[in-house]
């Protein structure tokens, strides 16, 4: 697949849809990734963090025209992962998960960040907004019903989160400094120097992409498990790559 300058491309899967290929999927995965899948408890959990580690491969793979298997990855001192081999692409990526929501999010050109949160109860949400959100925030979600300060709170999250993402920061500075109280309930919106949007996941998820600077860019959403180009990708899992 070949990529196009200012454009981002997010990926939006149903991660269950495919647990029934993890055997698989397995293969593409790298040692150390095989070694974290085998040392988790549960069948289901295991199933998918394979197919969620596969995807990313797969999608990677085809961007940057090598076998999944072969990518490899480190992580910068933020704990931001990039791509190590191969060392040309240029790529940023993203991922995040919740329940069976997948999104991943990929660019040629410019940082990128996504998150998303099943939006659910929480008894101590304002315990929780008061001590990681900034005074705003709090304000705003102490001034709302139940039912809307539950949806509020993970779509302020999300954006938080993909900002974070996007910039290398740490969790806890993204957390206390970046305030969304400005865009939290539009569609799009400028936090310090990235930009973040809400991204349409339904009604029970919360979620979130964020791209760093000040460029234009254009959002290419990708539905795969609605298309037939996910279906090549699994064809690709059975290769025999010597590994």
């Amino acid at each position: 697949m070949n990529m196009t300058h200012q454009r981002v491309y997010v990926w939006q899967i149903n991660i269950e849809v495919f647990e029934e290929n993890a055997d698989a999927f397995f293969s593409l995965l790298s040692s150390d990734e095989q070694s974290r899948a085998a040392h988790l408890s549960f069948a289901r959990d295991k199933r998918s963090f394979i197919v969620r580690r596969a995807l990313l491969r797969m999608i990677l793979g085809s961007y940057c025209s090598v076998h999944p298997h072969q990518l490899r990855f480190r992580q910068q001192q933020s704990g931001k992962p990039f791509i190590a081999f191969p060392g040309h692409t240029g790529i940023h990526f993203s991922h995040a998960h919740s329940v069976n929501m997948g999104l991943y999010a990929f660019s040629p050109d410019q940082a990128v960040g996504i998150d998303v949160e099943k939006i659910r109860s929480l008894p101590d949400l304002l315990v929780v907004a008061r001590r990681f959100f900034s005074y705003r925030e709090y304000v705003i979600l102490k001034g709302l019903s139940t039912r809307n300060r539950e949806s509020v709170f993970f779509r302020m999250w999300s954006m938080k989160e993909a900002l974070i993402k996007a910039n290398g920061w740490s969790l806890e500075k993204g957390l206390a400094e970046c305030c969304t109280a400005k865009v939290f309930n539009n569609d799009y919106g400028r936090v310090a120097d990235s930009s973040v949007c809400v991204v349409d996941s339904g009604s029970d998820f919360a979620a979130a992409l964020a791209v760093q600077g000040c460029g234009e860019y254009e959002i290419f959403f990708e539905k795969p498990d609605a298309g037939s180009f996910i279906s090549e990708l699994m064809r690709d899992a059975s290769f025999d790559c010597g590994h």
